[in-house]
């Protein structure tokens, strides 16, 4: 659902290996960068570009939404030799995304359901929230703590297992899960 409206000019620049000029979007503003396009990847409906970037031209990821502006640029990419971007995303891949998320949340969860987090957290994450669940209670729950980039992005996946999951920390995000059931639970008493 994200809008991509330079992702053509990017895949053409990959395609060519021409060198771009980004204007990225971050949190405390926009950034220009001179980038070599190495490669698009596709995780999870998001679409990333792979560029060598900086100072030391060392590869860098860039989340394709958030690229205001493109501009092509005159230059060939200096790609290094041998490298790979399957092999590339393989390993800066888990890196990246143990790299954002960084709040932990403690759950419990349907031991049936506990597999389910591989469809709601980054493949890191999620094997070490599986790996780290507690053995099942006597009414088939497990214990376990997840990380998470930010408590909103918590809250909307954890909403996806209904009520096989409670939120036991931090009570900021067990909060939010009861005043959203609360709000489903007023709007279905009215039907």
């Amino acid at each position: 659902g994200e809008q991509v409206p330079h992702l053509a000019t990017l895949s053409r620049a990959v395609w060519e290996e021409r060198r771009l000029e980004l204007r990225y979007a971050k949190r405390d503003g926009e950034v220009r960068r001179a980038v070599d396009p190495l490669g698009l990847v596709l995780k999870a409906g998001v679409w990333y570009l792979v560029a060598l970037s900086g100072r030391t031209r060392s590869p860098r990821t860039f989340r394709v939404s958030r690229v205001v502006g493109v501009q092509e640029l005159d230059a060939p990419v200096a790609r290094p030799e041998g490298f790979d971007l399957a092999r590339h995303w393989a390993d800066a891949g888990e890196a990246f995304f143990e790299a954002i998320a960084r709040v932990e949340v403690r759950i419990r969860i349907r031991a049936e359901r506990l597999r389910g987090l591989r469809h709601v957290l980054d493949p890191a994450s999620a094997q070490a929230a599986i790996d780290g669940a507690e053995p099942p209670d006597v009414e088939g729950w497990v214990t376990t703590t997840i990380l998470v980039e930010h408590l909103e992005m918590a809250a909307e996946e954890l909403l996806r297992f209904g009520g096989d999951v409670e939120v036991l920390a931090p009570s900021q995000l067990r909060d939010q899960m009861v005043g959203t059931a609360a709000a489903l639970a007023a709007r279905y008493a009215t039907a």
